[in-house]
């Protein structure tokens, strides 16, 4: 049998809510989660991260953020530095979720943009990846021009007009479909 970190361990995942390590460990009584998650920071094989999160070993920053806000997804800068639409770096890592919040962990600030829950629950465009859910290439561009309307892009070449036209309409906003359409007339 398993010890409790060796269950851990086998996962892929190296941040963990309180509620992750209820469901990893099975233990549903809050003293004994508690006091296990105690013990195992007292010994260093648990790391507090943030309140209510923690973490074994070096940790993605992507991974994190999905742990910090729940529910959230990456998106805005952060999506479309990843799938390589913005070149401009940005020091924090954007997500989306359902209130707007900063959260700062050492040097790094996580920072959530709120979306109406209509946009947000819709999948539409939304992948997921080994550690974390992101906007995909064409989510994340109508994602960002709703969240900024007149934010430029450098490289939209990989960019579907057809998925990024069918994407514009789960915002049931019709200014945000007039700039994607003029998106996709400057892509002609």
């Amino acid at each position: 049998m398993m010890t409790k970190m060796e269950k851990l361990l086998s996962l892929e995942l190296k941040v963990f809510t309180v509620q992750d390590l209820m469901t990893i460990w099975g233990v549903f009584e809050k003293k004994k989660l508690w006091s296990l998650i105690r013990y195992y920071l007292r010994v260093g094989k648990l790391k507090k991260v943030y309140k209510g999160v923690y973490s074994i070993g070096e940790y993605d920053e992507l991974g994190l953020a999905q742990k910090l806000l729940k529910p959230s997804y990456i998106s805005y800068y952060t999506a479309l530095a990843f799938h390589g639409v913005i070149f401009q770096f940005y020091g924090s890592v954007h997500c989306v979720g359902l209130i707007s919040k900063k959260i700062k962990i050492n040097d790094k600030e996580f920072v959530y943009h709120k979306l109406k829950e209509s946009v947000f629950y819709n999948s539409l465009g939304i992948v997921s990846k080994k550690n974390f859910v992101i906007a995909g290439l064409e989510r994340a561009v109508t994602d960002s021009l709703y969240l900024a309307p007149t934010l430029s892009f450098d490289e939209l070449s990989k960019v579907s007009k057809q998925k990024l036209h069918e994407v514009s309409k789960i915002y049931n906003n019709k200014s945000l479909e007039k700039r994607v359409d003029l998106l996709i007339k400057t892509m002609e």
